[in-house]
């Protein structure tokens, strides 16, 4: 299934211009991106690049299975596959689909020649990969100096930017491995934002009530990595963000 530009959700490959759009559309293949699929392994050799339309993709470094922490998210922002935009074929990261969704893929090689080619597109996709920079060292940033309920706010506003609504598909599970800490803790910075109006909580699903108030909570740890974004790419992440999952047919030149 070829891609219409007015189609396609994705930030990324509607901010190509005309013509680099006509070069990468044959290569693109529409995809469901189940849960839990793995996009990346690590160390393994990258075979495909992905470009969310809708649903979110974890990032996660490990130091051994028990160990992990999730360190970036992608959704219709943005794209894996940043190792081989960078001129190498593997990430010791594992990067695997955390939120249902669907989008288009290409396979490594066709992207590597691809980008070769179209010094516009090779620009944009560093640009993005420098935005996605500053968001992993914000994480990290929270990680260090912010609390978990905090933490808990930041993380809900970033899906709330990428999934376009306000019911989120989310486990204590998968929170847990977000948030890098145990269950018994995410249950009570979830009850204690719930108790403040933030948010409703129920099982496999968390409700945004309030984006302001998770923003105001999140504080700092919010707003630095969203503000690069918008500099480099020239889109505000938010609700109806244009082109996202809600705007379906929309054009960003609009």
């Amino acid at each position: 299934m070829l891609p219409y530009r007015s189609t396609v959700q994705n930030l990324l490959l509607r901010g190509l211009d005309e013509a680099d759009f006509s070069t990468i559309a044959p290569a693109l293949r529409h995809v469901i991106l189940p849960l839990k699929e793995v996009i990346e392994q690590a160390g393994e050799t990258i075979e495909r690049i992905v470009f969310p339309d809708e649903g979110m993709i974890s990032i996660v470094a490990s130091a051994s299975r028990e160990d992990e922490l999730e360190v970036g998210i992608i959704g219709f922002d943005g794209m894996t596959g940043l190792a081989v935009l960078h001129g190498t074929d593997r990430t010791p990261e594992r990067t695997f689909v955390q939120v249902y969704g669907s989008g288009w893929e290409m396979s490594a090689d066709d992207f590597r020649t691809f980008i070769a080619g179209r010094p516009a597109a090779l620009a944009l996709f560093l640009r993005f990969s420098r935005a996605h920079a500053v968001q992993v060292m914000q994480s990290a940033l929270a990680y260090g100096r912010f609390s978990l309920e905090e933490r808990l706010a930041r993380w809900l506003v970033m899906c709330h930017d990428r999934l376009q609504q306000d019911e989120i598909a989310l486990t204590h599970e998968f929170l847990s491995l977000m948030l890098g800490t145990r269950r018994a803790g995410v249950t009570t910075a979830m009850h204690i934002l719930e108790g403040l109006g933030m948010i409703r909580s129920k099982r496999g699903v968390v409700v945004v009530l309030s984006r302001e108030k998770l923003i105001e909570t999140a504080g700092g740890s919010y707003g630095v990595a969203e503000a690069e974004y918008a500099r480099l790419i020239g889109v505000r992440l938010g609700p109806d963000t244009a082109g996202g999952p809600r705007l379906k047919g929309t054009s960003l030149m609009a």
